[in-house]
């Protein structure tokens, strides 16, 4: 049986074996009861038909398809699981790549609004320039001010 570290680096490497359709068949499902996320992947042959994949450290990737249920020793391809691993493991991969995509995106926003000149509060709040030039009313002078 091979190792599920072993799975993980050979769908990373041979990653355009997989699909667009195929990735497109997988859905990232959360688990209330368990805390834990999990993929529910279409059948090729069959659209009514989803398949669970499922990882844990202890075992590894699990499928509810009938080759897992075998430990996949009818499985001929490279990687030892079922095509609904891969896509699985493919899918995260994506969403990983979109992630870090995104937070670079926000990252790169928020250092060009820190580079721009950041306007006085007196334009920001729209305060007329006869405010800050007139002299203080005798009733405020005791008042607490900004610094």
């Amino acid at each position: 049986m091979i190792k599920a570290s072993a799975t993980l680096a050979w769908v990373a490497t041979n990653i355009t074996d997989i699909t667009a359709d195929e990735v497109a068949r997988c859905s990232k499902v959360w688990d209330y009861q368990t805390k834990e996320y999990f993929y529910m992947v279409l059948s090729k042959t069959d659209d009514a038909t989803e398949h669970k994949v499922t990882y844990d450290k202890e075992h590894g990737f699990g499928c509810t398809c009938k080759s897992a249920k075998y430990k996949w020793h009818n499985v001929k391809h490279g990687s030892g699981v079922c095509w609904h691993v891969r896509a699985s493991i493919a899918s995260s991969i994506e969403d990983r790549k979109a992630l870090a995509l995104r937070a670079n995106e926000d990252r790169r926003q928020i250092e060009e609004q820190a580079g721009k000149s950041v306007e006085p509060i007196e334009v920001r709040w729209n305060i007329p320039v006869w405010m800050l030039r007139a002299p203080v009313a005798p009733h405020m002078k005791h008042s607490p001010r900004e610094l």
